[in-house]
């Protein structure tokens, strides 16, 4: 939901609130903040649906992992882990690297689209178990199906 309200400076501040998320902006005008709080709602939204399908679908077994990668982590250079790309709040596609910093980059570099990404820290001996597990739990639209070997 949102709100709008006149600041002392006479700018238009616009409130929207969706599920235990809040956001806030000033803008000149308050058509320019009906238009950010309508498409902050539709986001933030889409988001929220998101982690609830992801929840549905693993019950009281969800990945504690899962619910702390929506929040954005910018890692330190020459950190291995799994990375997660987000498009509007919804995970896009699952990596892993053994620098995520350069591996997003990179990312960004030829072109993928994402509004920002999160990731998860673990040794080189874990990337591919964590990376294929994570695949499964979230099942990013740019990821291919794992296909199981014996």
């Amino acid at each position: 939901m949102a709100s709008y309200s006149v600041l002392p400076s006479g700018k238009w501040r616009a409130q929207v609130s969706i599920h235990n998320s809040r956001e806030s902006r000033s803008f000149r005008t308050k058509r320019e903040a009906v238009a950010w709080a309508s498409t902050r709602e539709h986001l933030l939204t889409k988001e929220v649906e998101k982690r609830r399908e992801i929840v549905s679908r693993h019950g009281p077994s969800m990945p504690k992992d899962i619910d702390a990668l929506y929040e954005t982590k910018h890692p330190v250079p020459n950190t291995s882990g799994i990375y997660v790309l987000f498009n509007e709040g919804v995970p896009t596609y699952v990596g892993k690297s053994m620098n995520v910093l350069a591996r997003v980059n990179s990312h960004a570099e030829k072109g993928r689209v994402f509004t920002h990404y999160s990731y998860i820290a673990c040794p080189p001996e874990e990337l591919d178990k964590k990376e294929a597990k994570l695949i499964k739990d979230i099942l990013p639209s740019e990821n291919k199906p794992q296909i199981a070997t014996k």
